[in-house]
């Protein structure tokens, strides 16, 4: 498999803590959305809320807690029966 080592950005300012992670899946759009939105409920996230998806369309999922907020958003690029994948966790300390 076509994978990525982890990409990690520290915060700065108003921009929150980064990593990402780039690999290819055989998958459609519609199907990887569906099981990483999965994913997120299990851990505690929820669905992006109308506004967080207004800001970044690609928000999967997102929580917050007193004193910070997470979210998971996820990139696709897909052609024929393979997308190429990219989640971004965003970690924002308040």
């Amino acid at each position: 498999m076509d994978v990525s080592p982890v990409d990690e950005d520290d915060a700065d300012g108003n921009m929150p803590e980064m990593a990402a992670r780039s690999f290819r899946l055989r998958s459609d759009a519609r199907n990887l959305s569906r099981f990483y939105l999965e994913r997120c409920r299990k851990v505690g996230l929820s669905e992006a809320s109308k506004e967080s998806a207004q800001l970044e369309a690609t928000t999967l999922c997102e929580a917050s807690q007193p004193g910070s907020s997470r979210a998971v958003l996820l990139f696709t690029d897909c052609s024929g029966e393979a997308c190429r994948v990219t989640l971004r966790v965003q970690w924002l300390r308040i």
